[in-house]
């Protein structure tokens, strides 16, 4: 990030430098360099992986949904999205639920080789209009994660949020007709 954070300098590394010479006229005029062909163009997310973040990979046959305490880095195969850590511990907790998990697999057209499922931003963008973030399920959420809640008391806390009924409830832990 320019001015914020230094810049690598290539001589600092002159392996690495006299392997992209090999390269240099494809990589002289690349659209995406900063300030030489040596570096890339300034990432305008950069510092958003030092903020309170919710990741999940793309790709899976189970999608799982995590709360970063840890300011990980993560490469274009986990998408993250940042915000209030309290709305982002209630929104791992929605989508780690079975209600989600069957909704998903009942309503998601990108099927993979394999039976798994990709969950680009742009399908989750679908979903979240028809979401609401209910009160109290960040606690649930947030016990998980330090490992005093169990799974089944977030799927608890989401079905009662969404006051579903025990024969509802059931319907969506059995439902075979969607589950993969």
């Amino acid at each position: 990030m320019k001015g914020r954070i230094p810049r690598i300098h290539i001589e600092d590394y002159p392996a690495v430098k006299a392997h992209l010479d090999l390269y240099w006229d494809k990589i002289k005029d690349r659209a995406d360099q900063g300030d030489t062909p040596y570096n890339l163009r300034n990432c305008a997310y950069l510092e958003d992986f030092n903020r309170p973040k919710a990741m999940w990979k793309i790709i899976g046959c189970n999608i799982n949904f995590s709360f970063d305490y840890n300011r990980y880095l993560c490469n274009n195969a986990v998408n993250i999205i940042t915000g209030n850590e309290h709305q982002l511990l209630q929104f791992v907790g929605i989508m780690n639920s079975k209600l989600f998990d069957w909704y998903l697999k009942l309503t998601t057209e990108a099927e993979v080789q394999g039976g798994g499922i990709q969950l680009y931003v742009t399908t989750l963008e679908k979903t979240l209009v028809k979401l609401d973030f209910p009160e109290g399920l960040s606690e649930v959420v947030q016990s998980r994660v330090q490992g005093y809640a169990t799974d089944k008391d977030v799927d608890d806390a989401v079905f009662y949020a969404y006051n579903l009924t025990e024969e509802e409830q059931l319907f969506i832990i059995t439902d075979r007709r969607v589950n993969r």
